[in-house]
């Protein structure tokens, strides 16, 4: 086999780019299921326009039958790259239909080139003496790496990938992110002769058709875990409920297995991993009745310790399984033949292209690494739109409704198949020392210093820590103890189906508020994209945070922040009766607004159901505000109630829970217009005495949400 060996210095550089690449490909994979999610969003059914997720679905299997496409599309991958930049920057049309489409097109370029390059893992020229290292292994070790930073700069950028047009400063993303990927899609472009065949032999020896289906199933399990799961440094800590300070243990715990990535030997990483399962989910599920969140962040902490070893392994093992030279000879032996030749050939720089046949011939190999990838690809898709639709109830058949708020079997299956596929295919995979290790300890110590240091440096000394902020007493010459601000956030979006973060950042810091609750918060669901609303704000505002009912629980969400500091042993989040609905949300938060005075908030939010379920949520609402303080004591009670004013339902509630609402209050004046027709959204209180009450119809729905904020001033005396 002939061995083109590279320096160090142009290996480290082809890992970094490649990282790059990586950087790349997750922004796409975070932000496809957003962009699909936002049409059943607008539409509330799956709408006519996921056909073009077919795109994705059809495209790279495409690219397999034909080793002539696979070939050109493994050489000249930078330029799918490149245009896989282009449609990210297309993103910038204010058309949420032409972003699905740019979207679909760009993932598919991307996946296109990472499947065509690992087909020829068999045959592909090392380019380091001990044949460690080769564009097969840098681009496996690009994806895992790739993964880290997006971690890392998502943390800087307040949850937010900066990659994605709108999301950031446009300069600072030219320059910290457009422009280099160009340069490295240029650069690639000039290393393309790097790219050259030999004849392919068997690492592995035959395999059993078990192995070649564990494979199948591993493969889009590894994306799929790795992005439900790992797509935030906060997404574990929102899955659990635990504080976002956790995070940190995530960062460290996925840098630190890149760092020792393939330092053990395959079976070992497979064990750590169930290990990391059961100790994250099985054990205190199944046996805890209280489960340990300490136990549940070490167990996610061990999981995300081995995913850069699995992208560096599975990849390239299972299509070192599908496309060795003694399976391809056992299927057709001809077709190898003239692939040998055609590649010989291909590899020509002074050839062009277009002087060969148009197509290769039809082969086995060709239909199988087209099935592969169609199968992988279906899987894929099929279980993240699962995780979507668990929040949304209406697109649920009957039978499979009691999913909601079972995300762990769902875990357990994925992370099962997982274990099992790894396991099988590194079985005889013991560590040893290469040079591909020390390029990569290289890399990432390169890594450390161009992102790591300096995204540290920005999420700890410039944004706000909770409680750095103190709001004035008066707003718009308003003078009041408190107030608090209320806003249904559309789970992300606004009705042009955009982020919407900045825009209602901007509304909240018009009123200074001291308390801010959230409905329809839960954006680190995967159809939100795993941008984490609640700690954007919370950096951006520097305020305490609580955002209880978990993620799993599959709700859209409720979120409260604050100035004063949020004990959570007085705190609670819970799911209101939903038999059948949406899984309606409730939050308790009691806050020691000074020495003498202590506020309780409730945050609700209800869905869009039958009168008879709605009626048990606001029975329960009103039994819970009846139990504290005795029914008398300062109580502001907010939130998405879904249900009119004027009505008998509404009347009913008003009349049980003896609260007040701050828009029929004859002492707290209205500003605003009432012309929109009844409301839905309130803010009732007791206890307190109401200053005023806001209702600002000034704010854009295609830049905020599909509703408008309530804000309520308060002061601590009875009225």
């Amino acid at each position: 086999m002939t061995v083109e060996e590279v320096s160090q210095i142009d290996a480290v550089g082809l890992v970094l780019a490649y990282t790059v690449v990586g950087v790349l490909f997750w922004t796409f994979v975070d932000q496809l299921p957003r962009d699909v999610y936002w049409f059943c969003l607008l539409e509330m059914n799956l709408s006519d326009k996921l056909v073009y997720l077919v795109i994705v679905l059809i495209l790279p299997p495409c690219c397999m039958t034909s080793f002539r496409l696979r070939f050109v599309a493994a050489k000249y991958g930078s330029v799918l790259y490149s245009l896989a930049l282009a449609c990210l920057l297309i993103r910038q049309a204010d058309k949420a239909e032409v972003n699905l489409i740019v979207s679909c097109i760009g993932l598919a370029a991307l996946l296109m080139a990472k499947f065509s390059l690992w087909s020829f893992v068999a045959n592909i020229s090392p380019l380091s003496a001990d044949k460690s290292c080769s564009l097969v292994t840098f681009s496996a070790s690009g994806i895992a790496l790739g993964q880290l930073m997006v971690q890392w700069l998502r943390w800087g950028g307040k949850s937010l990938n900066p990659l994605v047009p709108g999301n950031a400063n446009v300069l600072v993303s030219a320059l910290v992110c457009w422009v280099p990927i160009f340069g490295v899609c240029c650069w690639l472009f000039h290393r393309r002769t790097l790219f050259a065949l030999d004849e392919a032999k068997s690492q592995h020896g035959k395999r059993s058709k078990i192995h070649l289906v564990l494979g199948l199933f591993g493969l889009p399990m590894l994306l799929f875990v790795t992005q439900w799961l790992f797509s935030f440094p906060t997404t574990i800590s929102r899955w659990i409920g635990a504080s976002t300070a956790w995070s940190w243990l995530i960062l460290l715990a996925n840098s630190a297995g890149a760092i020792v990535a393939q330092a053990f030997s395959g079976p070992t990483t497979s064990c750590l991993l169930a290990l990391g399962l059961l100790l994250f989910g099985l054990f205190p599920q199944a046996i805890l009745s209280n489960p340990s969140m300490e136990l549940q962040l070490v167990g996610a902490a061990v999981m995300v310790f081995t995913v850069p070893t699995l992208w560096m392994d599975l990849p390239s093992a299972v299509f070192q399984l599908l496309t060795t030279q003694r399976s391809l000879a056992e299927a057709n032996p001809s077709a190898v033949a003239s692939e040998i030749d055609l590649c010989n050939e291909l590899s020509n720089d002074d050839n062009t292209i277009t002087d060969k046949p148009s197509i290769a011939p039809p082969s086995s190999p060709g239909s199988m690494l087209c099935g592969t990838v169609f199968f992988v690809l279906l899987l894929y898709i099929n279980a993240v739109a699962l995780t979507i639709v668990l929040t949304c109830y209406d697109y649920l058949p009957e039978e499979m409704r009691s999913l909601r708020g079972q995300r762990y079997p769902l875990l357990y299956v994925a992370i099962g198949i997982l274990c099992l596929a790894h396991a099988a295919l590194t079985l005889h995979s013991p560590f040893q020392w290469r040079s591909i290790h020390s390029i990569r300890l290289w890399t990432c110590a390169i890594l450390t210093v161009a992102v790591v240091c300096p995204v540290a440096v920005l999420r700890l000394g410039v944004y706000e820590t909770p409680g750095s902020i103190d709001p004035p007493p008066s707003v718009h010459g308003i003078t009041s103890d408190i107030r608090i601000f209320s806003f249904n956030v559309y789970q992300g979006f606004n009705r042009a189906g955009l982020n919407n973060f900045e825009p209602i950042l901007h509304a909240i810091q018009d009123f200074n508020p001291h308390v801010i609750a959230l409905q329809e918060s839960d954006s680190m669901q995967s159809g939100s994209g795993a941008n984490d609303f609640t700690d954007f704000l919370a950096v951006s505002l520097g305020m305490y945070s609580y955002a209880v009912p978990r993620t799993d629980q599959d709700s859209f969400g409720c979120s409260l922040l604050s100035t004063f500091p949020i004990d959570l042993s007085r705190t609670l989040g819970t799911i209101l009766p939903s038999p059948n609905g949406e899984n309606a949300c409730m939050q308790h938060v009691t806050l020691q607004v000074n020495s003498n005075s202590t506020l309780a908030v409730v945050n609700v939010h209800l869905g869009n159901d039958l009168m008879a379920e709605k009626q048990l949520q606001l029975d329960a609402i009103v039994a819970k505000v009846l139990s504290i303080g005795n029914g008398t004591s300062p109580l502001v009670l907010v939130g998405d109630f879904n249900t009119r004013k004027y009505t008998d339902q509404y009347a009913n509630f008003v009349a049980k829970s003896s609260l007040t609402d701050a828009g029929e209050s004859t002492k707290c004046h209205a500003s605003y217009n009432n012309s929109g027709g009844p409301p839905i959204e309130y803010i009732f209180f007791r206890g307190v005495t109401c200053i005023q009450f806001d209702f600002p119809h000034t704010y854009s729905q295609y830049e905020t949400a599909d509703s408008y904020p309530r804000i309520g001033h308060f002061n601590f005396t009875r009225e």
